[in-house]
């Protein structure tokens, strides 16, 4: 890619990136690297012409998902794959971090400027609880 001075990566992340959490420490330290990563990519890789996006899903319909969770049994919008993706593909080469749908940007952006970081921390700790009870 930086050879051609085009091409793009995609990195998969999660809401979680951006607030540790209890029950799902590991996988929030993943999902945080890879944020991280990206953005870093993203400045380094831009000038050579090759775009990288971070994607920092919520709630997904992904075959995973649907094991893990259970579908029918979440609190918040469940995202369609196919939706997801198709508007992710169009913010490549636009911006370093996309949230899709509006309501995850809106809760991203409400808890980041409104709620101090652990009464996130209890928050996202409180969610993970009821979907682990729901899905047993």
């Amino acid at each position: 890619m930086r050879a051609r001075q085009k091409g793009g990566i995609i990195l998969l992340s999660s809401m979680v990136a951006f607030q540790g959490a209890a029950r799902l420490g590991h996988y929030a330290a993943t999902k945080g690297y890879a944020l991280l990563l990206g953005e870093a990519l993203y400045q380094e890789l831009k000038p050579l012409g090759v775009a990288v996006l971070t994607l920092c899903l919520g709630a997904t319909a992904t075959p995973a998902y649907r094991q893990a969770a259970g579908l029918g049994k979440e609190l918040l919008p469940v995202l369609d794959p196919d939706w997801t993706a198709k508007k992710s593909l169009r913010q490549l080469g636009k911006r370093a971090v996309y949230i899709p749908g509006l309501w995850n940007q809106w809760v991203h952006w409400f808890l980041q400027r409104f709620w101090s970081r652990t009464a996130r921390r209890r928050l996202i700790d409180q969610q993970a609880k009821i979907q682990l009870k729901a899905s047993s």
